[in-house]
């Protein structure tokens, strides 16, 4: 479905601000028939918002049922009565939205995340004023997704229950548009893309208009960035060619405009409708064990996130979402997956300008009854039956999976779809609900890959489905839901897991959700739960394993920042701590974030940005072929670029000092000039050569302090960690850095153990490195989208 936009042949205006507003006072809205009368302005509430936090009153926020929603709209006068339809749009109602003009149902839309529209042409005229009412539901049952069911209490009272453990927010959160087409119009475009080896980009389109239009009354043209057409063609369906294409790449994004046109029988320089499409030339494939975008290696670093903020609760917020971007890129995220639902779609466009990799979730979240009754070691009752996950369910999943598919299939920044979170994957029954909408998804979008979230309880011997999905997503709580406070035990189970895991499918890992929760301003020397410090711990047991697992490709901390989630425990599809209950008022809970409720952060935020690059504080050049960010900065000064180059080559190529003591020089370098982006690229480099974790964290160590090795006893200590030869190559570059003069004993060590050349090429080598890491932390230079961050 395309968005609204205002051009040449169309209109839109907004019909965001304040709406008059009710809550419904039976589930029968027939018997209260709100469209049929004015609302009165009592209670009013804006749009777009969730409403449940706009008024200082509990039974508004924990209302189920029926909301109402009113406001007058006149209709422009200059639009024209004739060739001319009108719409309204709507970004999404949670969950189910009825539409209402003055007493007619027009729309009647379930599925609270994704657009729908309603076609008024026949009943309302321009420069006419009509009364616009919407009526918005908020009930979860077993025939809606997210599924739910509705309990009523012994008082009357109505209340709805739900597996997943973010709060119910309501309402008109996205905005609302009255829109004006032609006749004939544009109404959906499909954009495939793919590159040769010249590096040309292959385009292909498909145009689907409102009624048949002749193929050469179809005119295409791709716009770049400068407003230059690069590539034309007619019809409804063909391929084009973009010679030397600006790829979108991750963190480099570059958007074409695909312009169609359809042009009058009667005047060919008469256009009826034309529309623009921002679209971006990639691809995405899996080799062996590494995630391809346009055939290079990335790495997954970010975020699950939420869309709630403080009193708009799920409401879009252009400012929230901006500040939200920019925090995760100051923390290294390159990517986020839209944990557990579709976004506003001005989220996938932000995504799509600045190069950020979206995994792209359905709301099919709580598909599991096992969850509570497995952490209190019950029994539960089955997921998949006539009373519970059913034919029903699985018909709105299906929905819920075309819309998605239908509203973001051209947004470049999506690179695969999350079919579903967290479902009950080893019981019986799962394959059956499961298979058929991996089928769908893979057929209405077969560029993308597909993937679920995987829960704890269904381990790598007892889930059902994962063979059916393209790559592996788990959600581990190692260290906080089990193993709490025992991060030693806790990285040897989650080691065993994804060991398991990888032996068992040979399939590339993401760690969709891991995180503990954090008392920001709690402290503590040991590893006590809650404090600051076992958050930052936790994380880094975690990245210590990744590094170690060769099929894993990215991580995403659960959760960028607080949400809020039901107000008891026992409504929680996760039992959480007394101490999370202390915590938390009744009214919210929420749940291990590294930002809180009012974006006060924990440490973990720092040490999440302390274990990436900040945004470069140059542009990179626009430079043939695929070079590292590092060199792309060089390209500013081409006389230094191309001797570097060469020096760059000669010390990989023509040393004589060994690769593994290479690397120890760069290592101890680079941790001394703290640049996390050579540390993290070496890293991977020295395991290859033979340099141990054990051996990195001790030169991480010398790093942070002058003199580390050369203190009394430390190398002696770690005489089973170096050899004798390491051990003077790791004093005397530590002399070197630490300078400016060498002590005539560790000189004479180095001149034992190594000859002339290798002395000359240790003292030059760090001097290489000294230059190359202050020019990644004066620049910011960014790490590359293949590699996994390691903690300096």
């Amino acid at each position: 479905m395309l968005k609204p936009q205002a051009n040449s042949t169309r209109d839109i205006v907004s019909l965001d601000g304040i709406w008059n507003f009710a809550i419904a006072s039976s589930p029968d809205i027939e018997a209260d028939a709100p469209w049929s009368k004015l609302i009165p302005p009592k209670l009013q509430v804006p749009v777009p918002a969730s409403y449940n936090d706009i008024f200082a009153d509990e039974k508004i926020r924990s209302h189920v049922g029926w909301v109402y929603y009113q406001r007058q709209v006149t209709v422009p006068r200059g639009w024209s009565p004739e060739n001319q339809r009108y719409f309204l749009r709507f970004d999404a109602a949670t969950h189910r939205g009825r539409v209402y003009v003055n007493d007619k149902l027009v729309a009647d839309h379930v599925g609270g995340y994704t657009p729908f529209e309603a076609d008024i042409t026949s009943i309302i005229k321009p420069g006419e004023r009509f009364r616009l009412t919407v009526t918005v539901s908020n009930e979860l049952s077993w025939e809606t997704i997210p599924p739910g069911k509705i309990q009523t209490l012994a008082n009357g009272k109505r209340k709805q229950n739900y597996q997943h453990d973010f709060f119910n927010y309501s309402g008109l959160a996205r905005s609302v548009y009255l829109c004006s087409k032609p006749a004939v119009s544009i109404i959906d475009i499909t954009v495939v893309t793919d590159i040769f080896e010249s590096r040309a980009g292959k385009v292909q389109y498909k145009v689907e208009t409102s009624q048949p239009v002749e193929d050469d009354k179809v005119k295409i043209s791709v716009l770049d960035e400068e407003g230059l057409t690069v590539a034309q063609a007619n019809g409804t369906k063909d391929e084009l060619t973009i010679n030397s294409a600006h790829l979108w790449q991750p963190g480099a994004a570059y958007l074409y405009q695909l312009r169609v046109e359809i042009l009058s029988d009667s005047d060919k320089d008469e256009v009826l409708d034309t529309y623009e499409l921002p679209f971006g030339i990639r691809t995405i494939s899996v080799k062996g064990n590494q995630f391809l975008i346009n055939g290079k290696p990335f790495y997954f670093t970010g975020f699950g996130k939420h869309e709630d903020s403080p009193i708009r609760g799920k409401g879009f917020d252009p400012a929230y979402m901006i500040h939200d971007f920019h925090l995760m890129r100051w923390m290294g995220a390159n990517s986020f997956r839209t944990a557990h639902y579709p976004y506003a779609e001005e989220v996938l466009d932000y995504a799509d300008r600045h190069g950020i990799v979206v995994i792209n979730e359905t709301p099919a979240v709580g598909i599991n009854l096992g969850i509570i009754a497995g952490v209190f070691g019950l029994k539960a009752p089955p997921t998949f039956a006539p009373d519970a996950c059913n034919e029903k369910t699985q018909a709105a999943h299906d929905q819920a999976i075309r819309e998605l598919v239908a509203r973001d299939k051209n947004h470049p920044s999506v690179v695969m779809w999350t079919v579903t979170n967290e479902p009950a994957s080893a019981e019986p029954g799962a394959r059956e609900y499961l298979e058929p909408l991996v089928s769908l998804t893979r057929e209405l979008d077969p560029t993308r890959l597909v993937c679920f979230a995987n829960m704890g309880f269904a381990t790598f011997e007892k889930d059902l489905v994962t063979d059916l999905f393209d790559v592996i997503c788990l959600n581990r709580y190692y260290g906080w839901y089990s193993q709490t406070g025992d991060l030693e035990e806790a990285e040897q189970v989650l080691e065993k897991d994804l060991l398991g895991w990888q032996a068992k499918y040979g399939k590339l890992m993401i760690m969709t959700e891991y995180g503990a929760e954090a008392v920001a301003g709690l402290h503590a020397v040991c590893d006590v739960p809650w404090s600051e410090e076992y958050q930052g711990k936790f994380l880094e047991m975690f990245h210590r394993v990744f590094d170690r697992v060769e099929t894993v490709v990215g991580e995403h901390v659960w959760n960028f920042a607080d949400f809020q989630t039901t107000s008891r425990a026992a409504e929680a599809p996760r039992i959480l701590s007394q101490a999370q209950d202390y915590k938390n008022s009744s009214t919210q809970v929420h749940e291990r974030a590294v930002i809180d409720w009012f974006y006060i952060s924990t440490l973990a935020l720092f040490q999440l940005q302390n274990s990436t690059v900040n945004m470069a504080r140059l542009p990179y050049p626009d430079v043939n072929g695929t070079p590292l960010n590092i060199s792309k900065l060089l390209a500013h000064s081409p006389a230094t670029v191309n001797h570097w180059s060469k020096i760059a080559g000669a010390h990989f190529k023509d040393l004589e000092l060994s690769s593994k003591n290479r690397e120890l020089v760069i290592l101890l370098s680079t941790a001394k000039f703290r640049s996390t982006y050579e540390w993290t690229h070496h890293s991977t480099v020295s395991a290859k050569e033979g340099v141990t974790d054990a051996q990195r964290e001790v030169i991480a160590q010398a790093g942070r302090q002058k003199g580390y090795f050369s203190s009394q006893g430390k190398l002696e200590s770690l005489a089973e960690l170096f050899t004798s030869k390491e051990k003077a190559l790791l004093l005397f570059i530590e002399a070197v850095i630490d300078g400016p003069e060498v002590a005539d004993e560790l000189w004479t060590k180095a001149k034992t153990e190594f000859s002339d050349r290798e002395v000359v090429e240790m003292i030059t080598l760090q001097g290489f490195y000294y230059t190359f890491s202050r020019l990644t932390t004066v620049l910011n230079v960014e790490l590359e989208p293949f590699a996994k961050p390691s903690k300096l």
